[in-house]
């Protein structure tokens, strides 16, 4: 597990400014392998025991497809204790100003040649917090993500505009994205390629989206979400709006 680490000064001034930052080499090459073949193992050996809506692939029918493992801290001490950890927490809780409070982790996946689009998005729009600032989701790719293969864009400066209107996107695993996605924020988007190892944290309110994976290389990310103590769930509204899109799911026949 990485060692104690306090948030960089730089991090803090790049994350206020943009709404992003990256912290380079946040894993060593054994700790980036560790992990790496804990995913695999995961998906193995674990996977095939638990609920249906642990995964999720472009094609049911075709586990090369897998773009979204989810809770995985539910389910595997390795993923759980690497949200809990120091490092984590502490970044964390550096970049919000206030104590973190660990909320889940995932992988998110774009399979060579058919990984989809992520549609442009916050994502307090899932969380439903108020104040709607005051999580942030880390991201820790096991494989280098850049143009080819759907790194992620980041609108610079985009969470100083609040919470914005999302709708109903019809992309399967982001089920909404924003309605006024425009020329403003395609003027400050540009895609952030970054190292498996590193480190991108994001805020909520920060727009962002990802290309098609069209390469022949995968493109695996470790998400890890965290809410400062600040942070107060709708859980009614939470709680509503995951039935609802999993019923939707299983209507579309994608579950």
């Amino acid at each position: 597990m990485p060692a104690t680490a306090t948030t960089p000064r730089s991090a803090r001034e790049t994350y206020d400014r943009d709404g992003f930052t990256v912290v380079p080499q946040i894993m060593t090459l054994d700790e980036l392998s560790d992990l790496h073949d804990a995913t695999q193992r995961y998906i193995r050996e674990e996977l095939p025991r638990l609920p249906i809506d642990a995964a999720y692939y472009e094609d049911k029918n075709d586990p090369s497809t897998l773009f979204r493992l989810a809770s995985l801290e539910l389910y595997n001490p390795v993923f759980r204790n690497l949200l809990w950890s120091d490092t984590m927490r502490n970044l964390a809780a550096g970049l919000l100003g206030e104590p973190a409070a660990p909320r889940g982790v995932m992988m998110f996946g774009k399979a060579p040649k058919v990984g989809k689009q992520t549609p442009p998005h916050q994502d307090t729009y899932y969380w439903m917090i108020d104040p709607p600032g005051a999580g942030l989701t880390m991201w820790i790719p096991l494989d280098r993500a850049d143009e080819s293969n759907g790194c992620v864009h980041y609108a610079a400066g985009s969470h100083r505009d609040g919470l914005r209107p999302h709708g109903e996107s019809k992309q399967f695993g982001f089920s909404f994205g924003l309605l006024d996605y425009g020329d403003r924020d395609r003027k400050r988007e540009a895609p952030v390629p970054i190292d498996a190892g590193d480190l991108i944290a994001h805020n909520g309110l920060t727009v962002h989206r990802a290309d098609p994976n069209l390469s022949d290389r995968r493109r695996w990310a470790i998400g890890l979400v965290y809410f400062g103590q600040s942070a107060v769930i709708d859980k009614e509204r939470s709680r509503a709006h995951a039935e609802k899109i999993k019923a939707e799911w299983k209507a579309s026949n994608a579950l």
